[in-house]
């Protein structure tokens, strides 16, 4: 029974040990993603002031930042891989569309599940940058699809945002093989 207890209160010990060290982790780990979203938040780089141009006269908004857009933004322009999930009415296509509309040797990916949806991104975002968009659906024939690959893997780009279907993404292995000739080629 001593033996019993003994090796309980040394496993427990352990387990407080280990639980000690992963709450360190933890909160090295949250001070590190602190560090990093003040980063992005900086207005101090190159681009922020063209960015606060574009966001009040092109795309006529003069209210304060959603949550995260300026530091998607900027993680955006300044090259680095960014994966963004927001909710309905987050904000998305402003983290989006803005960086694509400004020079930049970046093309971002944005999938989206809904045809009429991305019908009407790559619309509105034509009237700000035209050619700066394209539209990638599974629906797409091979013919289109090779443009629109040749346009993405193009040096002299003027394609900046391509919207894309899961659905294609899941189906075309040549989508796939050009993202990653774009990644291999930064």
């Amino acid at each position: 029974m001593a033996e019993s207890r003994e090796g309980v209160s040394e496993e427990l010990q352990m387990v407080e040990h280990k639980l000690g060290e992963h709450q360190r982790r933890l909160g090295a780990l949250m001070a590190g993603g602190k560090k990093l979203w003040d980063h992005w938040a900086s207005e101090a780089f190159p681009w922020s002031n063209k960015v606060l141009k574009l966001e009040d006269g092109v795309f006529g908004i003069s209210v304060p930042w959603r949550c995260h857009q300026k530091e998607i933004i900027n993680a955006t322009m300044a090259c680095a891989d960014t994966f963004v999930i927001m909710r309905t009415d987050g904000g998305k296509s402003l983290c989006s569309q803005l960086p694509a509309s400004m020079p930049g040797k970046g093309v971002g990916i944005v999938i989206s599940p809904l045809l009429s949806l991305i019908s009407d991104q790559v619309y509105s975002l034509e009237t700000i940058a035209p050619g700066g968009s394209a539209m990638l659906a599974g629906s797409a024939t091979s013919e289109e699809s090779g443009q629109v690959f040749r346009r993405m893997e193009d040096p002299r780009r003027s394609l900046r945002l391509v919207y894309v279907t899961l659905e294609k993404i899941i189906k075309s292995k040549l989508f796939v093989s050009t993202l990653e000739a774009l990644n291999d080629a930064q």
